[in-house]
């Protein structure tokens, strides 16, 4: 059986195309000609792959909030606007937001996101943010999102959020009433 160390000079790359609905994703197997996995350290083999059904692990909980659509309308183009207000803390201050988002209707029935907010702090304390998302509504008329959130703030207790991906997870019921929240994606 080969050594690593006579597989090295005859190494070479080699991959496999992966089709994934219309998208497609190459993989490379890059270990030498010749050597198992399980010959090879941990270093040299790369990081795990992940297993079906495990989540990706996200950052710190950085915020959370409730809040309430208080107006929709709909836009051409399968598109809706939606206004919301709500409460909560981001970063331990004490929140109030005003959100205003497009939703697109995609031929899969699954809805893709952009929008804008304003948070303002209890001490006088503000951000603004833009905001991505995928959002997916379920049988009884909920809908679940999952994007990220880019904020910018001059106030000294959220500048944090200056230059992080906060990712969110969102749940919308029916009746407009929404849960929030906020991971930094390190």
């Amino acid at each position: 059986m080969p050594t690593r160390e006579d597989a090295r000079p005859s190494s070479r790359v080699r991959g496999r195309a992966i089709r994934r609905g219309t998208t497609c994703a190459l993989s490379l197997d890059t270990r030498p000609l010749g050597i198992e996995p399980a010959a090879l350290s941990k270093q040299e083999r790369g990081p795990e792959p992940r297993k079906k059904g495990t989540d990706i692990m996200l950052g710190e909980k950085i915020g959370e909030g409730t809040g309430k659509i208080i107006s929709q309308r709909v836009l051409p183009g399968h598109k809706m606007e939606i206004s919301a207000r709500g409460t909560g803390k981001m970063l331990g201050v004490d929140t109030q937001d005003n959100t205003t988002y497009e939703a697109t209707m995609l031929p899969d029935g699954t809805l893709q996101g952009e929008g804008r907010s304003i948070l303002m702090g209890a001490n006088g304390e503000s951000a603004t943010s833009t905001a991505t998302g995928v959002g997916t509504i379920k049988p009884n008329g909920d809908v679940s999102w999952r994007g990220a959130f880019y904020f910018r703030s001059a106030s000294k207790t959220l500048s944090r959020l200056n230059g992080t991906c906060v990712v969110f997870e969102a749940e919308i019921s029916a009746s407009g009433d929404s849960k929030i929240s906020f991971y930094e994606w390190r």
